[in-house]
């Protein structure tokens, strides 16, 4: 009965035969909301070859986001170079690293972000360069503020700037500088309470 419905109310162009594509007919006779307006792009009609990205954290040396998704071609150099294995494709096939899964090493020389022949990645000279995510700390499950267990100040042995990206203070959370972390994600694998410490894209 919908569709019964819906061809007795198909626009005029449609009902006087006019010569229209299937895009344009599903377009008139099923009207889409147009979509909201965000900082990435959204798949609206799959003939617009239009992709829809979500936020990732890339690989060190990664220029803007936007330009990042135009310039990487999925050629996996950088990801042959990381000792790490903590470079991997996304869903579209470009380089994305999941630190909260495999930590960058930081590495002092950052060899993948000199790899890359298109650019995605700008050279960076030292590991301090690097700026992979933005960290969050959840400190509800921070051992350091529950009674009679202790971590051993796990996160700030981990951490490449220990004393300077990441401070402890007695009964505290971890104080994390985003001005300085890489967002490397050593403190979240070395951290024994999972999701106090995460990393999100920047």
């Amino acid at each position: 009965m919908l569709l019964i419905r819906l061809l007795l109310q198909r626009p005029k162009r449609i009902r006087r035969n006019e010569v229209v594509s299937r895009r344009e007919f599903f377009q008139e006779l099923l009207p889409l909301p147009r979509p909201a307006q965000h900082g990435n792009p959204v798949v609206a009609d799959a003939e617009d070859h239009s992709v829809s990205f979500m936020p990732r954290c890339r690989p060190p040396g990664a220029v803007a986001e936007d330009t990042f998704i135009q310039q990487c071609v999925g050629c996996a150099l950088c990801a042959e170079v990381c000792p790490a294995g903590a470079i991997v494709p996304d869903d579209q096939g470009m380089a994305m690293m999941d630190v909260n899964r495999q930590p960058c090493l930081a590495c002092l020389d950052v060899p993948c972000s000199r790899s890359c022949p298109h650019g995605a990645l700008k050279p960076l000279q030292e590991a301090w360069e690097i700026a992979i995510g933005r960290v969050v700390v959840y400190p509800d499950s921070c051992w350091r503020l529950t009674a009679g267990q202790d971590c051993g100040e796990a996160c700030l042995n981990a951490c490449p700037l220990a004393h300077n990206a990441l401070k402890l203070y007695p009964g505290q959370a971890p104080d994390i500088s985003n001005l300085i972390c890489l967002g490397c994600g050593q403190c979240v694998k070395a951290c024994p309470s999972p999701g106090t410490i995460t990393i999100q894209p920047r």
